[in-house]
């Protein structure tokens, strides 16, 4: 019944509906992409960095080149002169670099007991953001100074330059800076708040449409304000509250659609309505760092197992052959029901313990004890004022405590254990749900196309990748099931 109502769901989507399919990037020999990003001004030319090596493409991300590494170091961003084609800063622990058509120049190197975090160009000024305060320097003259207004202990975890405004995410709130170097505070990380503890700017973004609204990405979910700072609202929508935000893109092809990259993968977050949807077809990740578009709207994405664009095609089911790609495949509810058994997640667990607890207090302490009986005491009123010892006897107690009727102390035990239970079993389907329709979307992409034998053999491989990943989960109840469904069939 399942597998008819995903079929007629499938049937009738729009033929012209499109969602992103991830595929990794060719040609960049590390895994670990910490940054991509898009020459405003060369729509072909895009940057790609690692921890320790810089990559550029001048064939719109058909191929990348390694053009700079550094040994001692680790690049923490890069971004784009806004007025200067092929002019690209590398913004690394200890230093600020330039690239110019090839040739490095250093522009800026912390004091010895901080790191810097952030960089940005503005208003013929050069800004470094570091752990410890924020430099800035006249770029023809690069004399840095620390200015006064952040504390000297103050880490400066991103700086987004905006037509009018210098914003400033850092340990302390957000800064709004002035062309006149003022500054003022218009968000604030109250510590001594509960719901605020640890709370962390870790990035912010004025909005491409709207001059006034300015996005704000913490650790602990999304912030907006509509009034440059002036006020500020948390997002809870259900798929963003407690969400690690890593970065906040916008793609000028598409109106009202935000893309975060996020500690959980990639968030497509409808403004309008209020409706996140996460973006994870083709993308074997969680981790996303930083998402940019190229000019025709196509989504790169730094992560820690590589640098994807996203290819947009048909959705899975549109095509004819959906019924052989679901053949001999087990049904998804029988998959997620037993990973959760396999991984001993399942709620029925919990519940049996509440069960259990309502009756314990029924049940007594039992004291067993084996000891010599004492009887009679000189000095009192005995018959004889002496004492005597007994032969050895059993004794039996019992105890109840009738608090527990009310409350059992380890009912806070089974809450915490519950909660526990319940992410591994969401991070489980999560995933279980992830892989099991990528896998088919690879399938039906092998059956469709004619491919190149290397080509075809590296899709063959990561098909049997996603097997074995869907295998660990079930304790090998996958591709059993699946043999199960090819006998029958052919028996049939």
């Amino acid at each position: 019944m399942k597998k008819f109502l995903l079929l007629i769901f499938l049937f009738i989507l729009p033929v012209s509906s499109a969602y992103p399919l991830f595929t990794p990037v060719q040609g960049i020999e590390d895994t670990y992409i910490k940054r991509v990003v898009k020459s405003p001004l060369q729509n072909y030319l895009l940057y790609a960095s690692s921890r320790n090596n810089l990559f550029k493409s001048s064939d719109s991300g058909l191929t990348f080149t390694n053009i700079f590494s550094i040994t001692d170091d680790e690049i923490n961003h890069i971004f784009f002169d806004d007025k200067l084609a092929d002019i690209v800063y590398v913004v690394s622990n200890r230093r600020i670099y330039q690239t110019v058509n090839g040739q490095v120049q250093k522009l800026f190197s912390c004091p010895d007991e901080t790191v810097v975090l952030s960089a940005a160009k503005w208003k013929g000024k050069m800004y470094a953001g570091t752990a410890n305060g924020l430099y800035s320097a006249d770029c023809d003259i690069l004399n840095w100074q620390k200015l006064s207004f952040l504390s000297a202990d103050a880490s400066v975890y991103f700086i987004e330059a905006s037509p009018d405004i210098l914003y400033l995410a850092t340990s302390m709130g957000v800064y709004a800076l002035s062309e006149k170097q003022e500054a003022k505070r218009i968000f604030v990380s109250r510590d001594s708040v509960e719901e605020d503890r640890g709370l962390i700017p870790q990035v912010i973004k004025a909005d491409n449409r709207d001059s006034n609204k300015i996005w704000l990405g913490t650790n602990k979910g999304l912030f907006v304000s509509p009034d440059k700072g002036a006020s500020w609202n948390k997002l809870y929508t259900p798929g963003l509250n407690g969400l690690s935000i890593n970065c906040i893109a916008q793609n000028l092809q598409g109106e009202n659609i935000l893309y975060l990259g996020t500690a959980k993968g990639i968030v497509r977050y409808n403004i309008k309505n209020d409706a996140p949807m996460q973006l994870f077809e083709g993308l074997p990740v969680l981790n996303v760092f930083w998402i940019d578009f190229t000019a025709s709207g196509q989504m790169y994405a730094a992560t820690d197992k590589g640098l994807f664009n996203d290819n947009y095609c048909d959705p899975l089911g549109t095509g004819k052959d959906l019924r052989d790609i679901l053949a001999n495949e087990p049904d998804i509810t029988d998959i997620q029901q037993a990973a959760v058994r396999y991984n001993d997640a399942q709620p029925e667990k919990i519940l049996k313990w509440r069960r259990e607890l309502k009756v314990k207090a029924l049940f007594p302490s039992v004291n067993l004890n084996y000891a010599k009986s004492i009887y009679g005491t000189a000095g009192t009123n005995s018959y004889d004022g002496k004492s005597y010892v007994g032969p050895r006897d059993w004794n039996v107690g019992f105890s109840w405590d009738i608090g527990e009727l009310v409350w059992n102390s380890h009912q806070d035990d089974v809450d915490t254990r519950s909660r526990l239970n319940t992410q591994l079993r969401l991070d489980i389907l999560d995933e279980i749900n992830r892989i099991y329709f990528e896998r088919l979307r690879l399938k039906k992409e092998i059956g469709d196309l004619h491919l190149p034998e290397n080509e075809s053999f590296q899709k063959g491989l990561r098909l049997k990748e996603l097997t074995a990943m869907l295998d660990g989960y079930t304790g090998g109840f996958f591709s059993k099931r699946s043999r199960e469904l090819s006998s029958a069939k052919v028996g049939d």
